[in-house]
């Protein structure tokens, strides 16, 4: 029995043993994550150089339109006896769409012919021709009691029914043409420079999130005009060629008319960034145990917090953050100008007046 006891309290002891272990070994573990993370927050922040595709465009935004649209009105009063259409067909370019009772102007027109014939018989040539050219004007109105399509299209309207009387100038019927659709939208005269006819304009529709649809610039005007805000600006026509079926006349869109086509450039944090007297530095990681070099870059507006890089680095460098080590020396040596090691006075630039699209997307 005391052989037992004493083996009870020794697998006690050894378990007791092991657990003290284990809590020093994790408190090691944690003290030391922890003195790693501490020294990494010291460290300073840096921003690498990247590649971006880069689409410029200018941004429109309108209503989207047939190409061509007929509004069918009868030149003369009268009570519709006939349709020959309805809504939704089509319609080519000269089919007779309604047509009004023509019993007077049949009547009128028959018994001139029998005063025409009469005539003949008596030899006067002179009435005869006097006839014969108000058989042309009675010929007219009663072509005027038919109403046709001067375009080709789709019946978007029949505004009337077969027996209603109507009034010369009402309307009766329209025709759309959507083989293709157009937009007129307002180009500010700074841009006007940038747009020519034939550019490729990229059609977003808020009725349909998923398709986007490739247009032209189809036509500038010769003169321009001043909006009520006291703008001057360029009434452009835009024009989407065999559009889908989805797209219905009056669809809001936003577009994107493409200046300049998709190109890949270098682009690097803004805070990475210091200017002086019209001269651009960024600082590079210090090598070993020495202090940061400052780089001379040139750069350009990009936008979204991003400046582009034309020359003075690669893609891939790394530079560091201006802010961070702004703030940093000056906790460190209390001075205004904590850059002043460097011989530069550090000052953030800031965003573009009209900065270019990142590639591809909306």
């Amino acid at each position: 029995m005391r052989k037992r006891k004493k083996n009870k309290w020794l697998k006690w002891a050894i378990i007791a043993l092991g657990v003290l272990f284990i809590g020093a070994g994790v408190f090691f573990f944690l003290n030391s994550k922890k003195k790693e993370q501490a020294a990494e927050s010291n460290l300073p922040k840096t921003y690498t150089v990247e590649s971006v595709s880069q689409i410029e465009v200018i941004e429109v935004s309108g209503n989207i339109e047939p190409v061509r649209t007929e509004d069918l009105k009868f030149f003369t009063s009268g009570r519709i006896v006939s349709l020959f259409i309805e809504e939704g067909e089509y319609a080519a370019k000269g089919t007779l769409v309604a047509q009004l009772d023509d019993i007077k102007e049949v009547y009128d027109l028959e018994s001139l012919e029998y005063n025409i014939e009469q005539e003949k018989l008596s030899g006067n040539r002179r009435k005869l021709k006097l006839l014969e050219i108000e058989r042309e004007m009675k010929l007219g109105a009663l072509e005027d009691r038919k109403l046709y399509s001067s375009i080709s299209g789709i019946v978007s309207l029949i505004d009337v029914s077969r027996g209603e009387y109507v009034q010369a100038g009402e309307l009766v019927a329209r025709i759309i043409d959507i083989s293709s659709m157009k937009a007129e939208v307002e180009i500010d005269e700074i841009d006007v420079p940038l747009i020519a006819s034939g550019q490729k304009v990229r059609f977003f529709f808020d009725a349909l999130p998923d398709l986007e649809i490739t247009g032209r610039v189809s036509s500038l005007p010769l003169e321009g005009r001043v909006t009520n805000q006291g703008i001057a600006v360029l009434d452009v026509e835009l024009m989407i060629d065999s559009p889908p079926r989805e797209i219905l006349p009056s669809y809001s869109f936003s577009a994107e008319i493409v200046v300049s086509e998709e190109k890949t450039v270098l682009v690097l944090n803004e805070k990475a960034i210091i200017e002086r007297n019209d001269r651009t530095f960024v600082l590079l990681p210090p090598e070993d145990e020495g202090k940061p070099t400052p780089k001379p870059v040139k750069t350009e507006k990009f936008g979204d917090g991003r400046v582009k890089i034309v020359s003075g680095l690669s893609e891939g460098d790394t530079v560091l953050s201006v802010q961070q080590m702004m703030e940093a020396d000056q906790k460190r040596t209390g001075s205004r100008n904590p850059l002043e090691v460097f011989g530069i006075s550090p000052r953030m630039p800031g965003g573009g007046r009209r900065p270019p699209h990142p590639g591809g997307g909306r």
